[in-house]
């Protein structure tokens, strides 16, 4: 699954409620006969039955609110039980009875529930077992309003349902085994009203038309899937049919591909179906396995809580990441492109072998994200996915220098642990393990370590331990304990380097570590991995632009030594070659001036993004200065890759929330007028018929830092002449020149130039667009209101029907982001919190804590503190995401206590410098 909480585009400098019930991951201890008394409510399930297969038929109409079904389960019993525990939630059983083979006949099952999860015992009059049985439920639900589990949603006026069974959310659509490390074939029947179109994991085997207006639909038998990977979509959908992808060495036969949309939209789709089969072959390629699945369906969904899901065969989108108008932003064909990449890394990794327990989801979600970035690359080497890679890793970084940090391989004790599974330290720092340890590794070792992986759990499961017996056996290293230092503690290394050259010895690098920990921090430095540190030096009088001198080591212990493959001092020295490492690295103040003055011209890009994060974390701990910081960032701020200068303005945009008051503003503006000003005026606001990429996504930050950061007057009148044009307030015949990446920009002046009458206006668009797109730029747009007294006129669209269960943050955080409106929106938020729960549910809504990382000062974190504290154990996931959010801020006010004074004298002084 792709994680997205907000929707950010190419514009932004940084880019009924339920009780969760208790499922520890301990097995419950076994009774003979077991009875449903042996075992805890919400524990995982014994092992005393197992599923073998599923039967699934539902009944669905999308314009109804409920659904039926019935389901038979192929059983295995291997010992005697007096009741047979799954998973049914939000169900009504009607009725269910157990058959055993032979002469052993059917007898009822009376289903008692145990927690509100919905941890079901179905009891039985006498044992049964050990052997084979089956199970037939009959049973009704209702569809879910908060997209999950089977849910319903309109657009266009018309119904659909859609199913999001992640992480534990198919027990709603039907009563299962709903754990990860049942896998089985599922044979599914869908009856749905005549004239709708269904999907699911497989290709439609029959279709029967019914008396009374409605269809039965059998699929194929599906391969071996965990319950979380089914899938089924209803509605009158738009299905495309592509070429399907030819054969290669992986695949012997052409694998079938289309695309599926909401009623009219289908045209839209060509972009994405394009893009598959070049995504699809790299993966095929790099693994040297054929894409598992007997079809492969990308379906665009209108209401979806996160980016995308890898569902088998049927891959589920936000209806904004499938469908692209022509003039579609830069942004939207990238972000499309990298999230198709990584659910279709998880056909491999995920799906083809699974992971046993949700405390080994990294292996889905970091593979996944390191994959994409390595397809990404080959494919479109234009969209320098390395730069990528190592800009993303800040906000690991951030989470995981917290106290409030977890592990990688966090214990789940609690459906909150599954939930809070899915975030930066499993997709982020997940992948960026895997790719430091395949540098160091080397990577033709790596893949063989991954095929050996793949084909020994083949539509079964794997755990983290055998994938690392796997790379040690490829590798012949003890990989398994360095990775796992990784793994299985929280926390980022520091590594600091200190060069020592003594006259008649070879010159020597002084390695140690510690846990990172910035200033106003409770958690200690104690830690200790084994980190794969790779140096880069200059080789004595080497010529201009030749790439320094690589050199690695296994830092294993608090202090280490590295004697250098070098016959002089060099003049400097980087820590972290090719920003490949997950670790912060620290120089002495002579070499990190040395680095600045002699080796900053050899740095590759990345490495310079890793040299801006590194001196930002060293004055977030107080080890360096903010002159310091801004000296990297004014670098950073004038080189010609987009990346570099989009991280440098967002630095500065940091600073400016945290550190500045009006006084400084005007200093603060001037710095960046001069960042970015004479670049923005030779990109103009109309791009070139030939333009590339970089240069389309170059210009929208270049005009939201000159517009909202600098608030340069000729710019902004410009935008918001646009930005009404665009609502249809006036006439500007340069609209029709305006790139798709920039009316957003104009919007948001025209909202904050405007005031009421543009809002109002704003607000009608979004009333009469089902265009996602075009609703996430007004919807962007009206964030950035910064008049307080205005508001409410934002903030009410988080509870008007005229949103989407996925758009209704959006208005909130936009005014959080604000500082004029910051306030505003917290009170309101306190004011309608019950309603917003009602409306986003309770794992959207546990989002909302979000409001008690919004400030930079203690007194505002302690009044969050105090409103969520007795609501968080409500919200899926809120305990910890409150903790982290509380910790943003007093972190924030930590920093501003340390460098307040430094802010104010240097954007302070007439030159603002």
């Amino acid at each position: 699954m792709f994680e997205r909480t907000l929707v950010c585009s190419a514009l932004l400098l940084a880019c009924h409620a339920e009780s969760p019930a208790v499922s520890p991951g301990v097995p419950p201890k076994a009774a003979s006969p077991e009875s449903a008394s042996a075992v805890e409510p919400g524990a995982r399930l014994p092992e005393s039955v197992r599923p073998l297969g599923y039967g699934l038929e539902l009944t669905i109409a999308p314009e109804a609110p409920d659904f039926k079904g019935h389901v038979h389960i192929e059983l295995e019993v291997t010992s005697p039980v007096e009741s047979i525990l799954l998973f049914a939630r939000a169900l009504v059983v009607e009725r269910a009875s157990v058959t055993l083979p032979g002469a052993g006949g059917s007898r009822l099952a009376v289903a008692r529930p145990l927690d509100e999860n919905g941890l079901t015992a179905f009891d039985l009059a006498e044992p049964i077992g050990p052997g084979g049985a089956s199970l037939d439920i009959d049973y009704s639900g209702k569809l879910d309003e908060h997209l999950r589990g089977l849910y319903g949603t309109r657009t266009g006026g018309a119904a659909y349902a859609f199913t999001q069974f992640e992480p534990i959310y198919a027990r709603q659509a039907f009563p299962c085994f709903d754990e990860p490390r049942f896998k089985t074939p599922f044979d599914i029947t869908l009856t749905i009203p005549a004239g709708l179109t269904a999907i699911s994991n497989t290709a439609v085997r029959t279709q029967t038309q019914l008396p009374g207006g409605q269809t039965r639909i059998a699929f194929g038998r599906t391969e071996k899937l965990p319950t979380y990977l089914v899938a089924v979509a209803v509605g009158p959908l738009d299905v495309v049919d592509a070429p399907p992808i030819p054969p290669n060495e992986a695949r012997a036969t052409a694998l079938p591909l289309r695309g599926v949309a909401a009623r009219g939209r289908g045209p839209e789709l060509g972009f994405v179906l394009a893009e598959t089969p070049r995504l699809l072959s790299s993966l095929e390629r790099y693994f040297g396995v054929a894409y598992p699945y007997e079809k492969l369906d990308l379906i665009a969904v209108p209401d979806f809580a996160s980016g995308a899901m890898e569902n088998a065969g049927a891959i589920t989108f936000r209806d904004t990441l499938l469908l692209m108008k022509e003039g579609a932003p830069e942004w939207q064909r990238r972000q499309s492109t990298s999230v198709n990449a990584h659910e279709l890394a998880h056909q491999w990794f995920g799906n083809l072998v699974t992971m046993p327990w949700w405390d080994d989801i990294w292996l889905n979600e970091g593979f996944a994200t390191w994959l994409a970035s390595r397809v990404v690359d080959e494919v479109h080497p234009e969209y320098h996915q390395g730069y990528t890679r190592v800009a993303q890793l800040e906000r690991a970084f951030d989470v995981d220098s917290k106290a409030s940090a977890r592990q990688v391989r966090q214990p789940i004790r609690s459906d909150h642990d599954i939930r809070n599974a899915f975030d930066a330290i499993t997709y982020t720092k997940g992948g960026a393990l895997l790719a430091m340890f395949e540098r160091y590794l080397g990577p033709e070792v790596f893949r063989a370590g991954l095929r050996r992986y793949l084909e020994r759990h083949r539509f079964g499961s794997g755990t983290s331990q055998d994938l690392l017996a796997a790379l040690e056996e490829s590798s012949g290293k003890p990989v398994a304990k360095a990775f796992s230092s990784f793994l299985d503690q929280p926390g980022v290394p520091s590594v600091a380097a200190e060069l020592r050259c003594a006259s008649g010895s070879p010159p020597r690098v002084h390695l140690s570590q510690h846990r990172y920990v910035p200033l106003g921090s409770s958690a200690s430095r104690d830690g200790l991995w084994q980190v794969p540190v790779c140096l880069e030096y200059p080789a004595p009088g080497a010529a201009a632009g030749t790439r320094p001198t690589e050199q690695c080591t296994l830092l294993d212990a608090p202090e280490a030594e590295l004697t250098l493959n070098a016959s002089e001092c060099p003049r400097w020295v980087l820590p972290n070659a090719h920003a490949a490492g997950y670790y912060r690295w620290a120089l002495g103040a002579a070499e990190q001036a040395a680095l600045l003055e002699q080796g900053y011209a050899a740095l590759e890009p990345a490495e310079r993004l890793s040299l801006l994060s590194s001196s930002e974390a060293a004055a977030r701990a107080g080890a360096g200065s903010l002159e310091q910081l801004l000296g990297v960032v004014r670098k950073l701020g004038r080189e010609p890759e987009r990346e570099l200068v989009q991280a440098a303005l967002g630095v500065l945009s940091d600073l400016r929330e945290s550190l500045l008051s009006e006084s400084e503003l005007p200093g603060y503006r001037r710095l960046v007028q001069e960042l970015v000003a004479a670049r923005q005026k030779q990109l103009g606001l109309f791009p070139s018929a030939r333009e590339d990429g970089e240069n389309r996504l170059l210009r929208p930050a270049l005009v939201a830092a000159l517009a909202f950061e600098a608030r340069d007057p000729s710019l902004r009148r410009d935008l918001d002449r646009l930005g009404r044009a665009h609502l249809g307030m006036l006439a500007d015949e340069r609209l029709a020149r305006l790139p798709s990446e920039l009316i957003e920009a104009a919007l948001g002046v025209a909202v904050q130039e405007g005031g009421l009458p543009v809002i109002e206006r704003a607000v009608l668009a979004l009333g009469a667009s089902s265009d996602g797109i075009e609703r996430g730029r007004l919807l962007g747009a009206l964030g950035w209101n910064q008049n307080p007294e205005l508001s409410p006129e934002v903030l009410e669209l988080a509870l008007s029907d005229q949103l989407r269960t996925n758009e209704r943050l959006s208005p909130i955080f936009g005014q959080l982001r604000q500082s004029e409106t910051r306030r505003a929106a917290a009170a309101w938020v306190e004011r309608h919190f019950d309603a917003l729960i009602a409306r986003t549910g309770s794992e959207i809504g546990a989002q909302l804590t979000q409001v008690a990382g919004a400030f930079c000062d203690r007194e505002s974190a302690e009044h969050a503190r105090e409103f969520f504290t007795p609501r968080v154990e409500a919200l899926t996931g809120g305990p910890r995401l409150l903790r982290l959010n509380l910790e943003s801020t007093e972190l924030c006010a930590a920093f501003a206590d340390a460098h307040r004074a430094s802010a104010r004298a240097y954007f302070g002084s007439p030159s603002g410098s």
